[in-house]
């Protein structure tokens, strides 16, 4: 080869789609929201471990086993991330493929959010012993994930790119509407059985509503975020803006059941501190009575000798006497008993 020859010329590349921005956006931001969420589920499974050595072993199943359930999705999404950013960069067929999310989003997202319905059922059964409303939520929980896992086979099938699948839209947006009832019935229900479980006790009251507060908002924040995925996902058709939500809705799932078991250290907290407060106040405070609210599925108290199931929150109630200084200092000190 003579000195004056020069490489080949590159082709040139294929110029870049106008919704270039609306089609590789969304995916970049999605992959980012889920790792995010799966640092805070790893850290919420790290918090249970912590606090909860002695829970049931079937619980420990669970939450272990969603644990792992999420990394898996974490790893499959990584690798479409790998295929699209790194081995085929630039490619805008590989962009708009499914690559393996036929399986890591619609039916893994699916099964993990049937999981955690099915977990609140289970709650909801315990409190209320209703058969026909556990009933409805477990039928349709299931039916929503049937329809999640029908519609990532079908893409499997046909081997559509994400913005040509509308023979599956309609499958995915039925599972994804039944889901976001599912989340609008879990919520409703729990908020009523813990609201009736007040007793006018200020501790116990505030510890009801603590858990009231939280069930709204977690279950607020998964049906919305369902919703506004199958909104995009049928509405907008030429992009992919449906693959943000759709990449962090399953992470939504599995950290709404770890923070909810982990609220239970909340509620020993909150407990404790009453307990630490009424033994050391100014004017002298000793502990009277544990305050046990239990209630009847009509709401009203059991009667006596009745075997009950419903919510139970055990809280010090606070007596005021008024102590000397040299009583105070014998009780806190355990010199003497007040």
């Amino acid at each position: 080869m003579s000195s004056g020859s020069t490489a080949p010329a590159l082709p040139p590349a294929p110029p870049l789609p106008p919704n270039i921005a609306l089609l590789a956006g969304p995916q970049l931001l999605g992959y980012m929201f889920a790792w995010g969420l799966q640092g805070v589920l790893s850290v919420q499974c790290y918090i249970y471990y912590l606090y909860f050595p002695k829970d049931h072993l079937a619980l420990k199943a669970l939450v272990w086993g969603v644990f792992i359930w999420e990394w898996v999705q974490m790893g499959l999404v990584t690798q479409t991330a790998f295929d699209i950013d790194v081995y085929h960069y630039g490619d805008i067929g590989s962009l708009t493929a499914f690559h393996s999310t036929w399986f890591s989003v619609p039916v893994m997202s699916a099964v993990v959010s049937f999981v955690v319905q099915c977990y609140f059922a289970w709650r909801i059964w315990v409190l209320s012993r209703s058969r026909i409303l556990v009933g409805a939520i477990l039928f349709l929980s299931f039916a929503q994930m049937v329809l999640g896992i029908a519609g990532g086979v079908t893409l499997a099938i046909i081997d559509a790119n994400a913005v040509e699948a509308s023979v599956n839209r309609p499958i995915v947006a039925s599972g994804l509407i039944i889901a976001t009832v599912v989340d609008v019935m879990i919520a409703i229900a729990m908020t009523f059985l813990l609201l009736r479980a007040k007793s006018g006790i200020k501790q116990s009251d505030d510890i009801v509503n603590r858990l009231v507060r939280l069930i709204i908002e977690t279950g607020a924040l998964t049906a919305s975020v369902a919703l506004l995925y199958v909104v995009v996902f049928m509405v907008d058709t030429q992009d992919l803006l449906f693959e943000c939500p759709a990449l962090i809705l399953p992470k939504l799932y599995s950290n709404t059941l770890i923070v909810s078991l982990n609220n239970r250290a909340f509620v020993r907290g909150a407990i404790s501190k009453t307990l630490t407060e009424t033994s050391s106040g100014s004017r002298g405070t000793v502990p009277s009575a544990i305050s046990r609210t239990l209630v009847r599925e009509d709401g009203r108290p059991p009667l006596r000798g009745e075997r009950m199931h419903g919510v139970q929150i055990d809280v010090l109630e606070e007596r005021y006497v008024e102590l000397t200084p040299m009583e105070m200092h014998r009780g806190r000190y355990g010199d003497d008993k007040v």
